[in-house]
């Protein structure tokens, strides 16, 4: 018997803002709410996505972030198991537009990773962009 679960990119989205809810709706106004889950979320995908904590702080720098290894520390100590979680997402994601497009190039390994690749680039900022801010929970 094989079991498969399929948790998504919605699903992350949504749990995301929940746990940053449960964990800040208290002491934060709205405005403050939805900074602390962009945040996160920009946290998440950086993790998901830079192959080094040199490469993250660089990307945080140039949004007029912190960029020092304390908050580095913090945010990967409150944000580790969803950076994981995403990691695993976008794997799940590229495997698929991998298969996919691999038929398309006739067996090209290199060119059917290249596309996977762009398709990949090309739904998470499409789906970041349609979510159009923070999620309702």
């Amino acid at each position: 018997m094989k079991g498969e679960v399929e948790y998504g990119f919605d699903d992350f989205w949504r749990d995301l803002f929940v746990e940053v809810k449960t964990n800040f709706g208290d002491v934060f106004s709205t405005d403050k709410l939805e900074r602390a889950f962009d945040l996160s979320w920009i946290f998440c995908h950086l993790k998901a996505t830079e192959s080094s904590d040199e490469a993250i702080l660089t990307k945080l720098s140039g949004w007029g972030l912190p960029t020092d290894k304390e908050f580095l520390d913090i945010m990967d100590g409150l944000n580790k198991k969803n950076g994981e979680m995403l990691t695993a997402i976008y794997q799940n994601l590229f495997l698929k537009f991998y298969e996919m497009t691999l038929l398309n190039c006739w067996g090209d390994d290199e060119k059917a990773m290249g596309e996977a690749t762009i398709l990949l680039d090309l739904y998470i900022k499409k789906h970041v962009r349609n979510k159009g801010g923070t999620p309702q929970a």
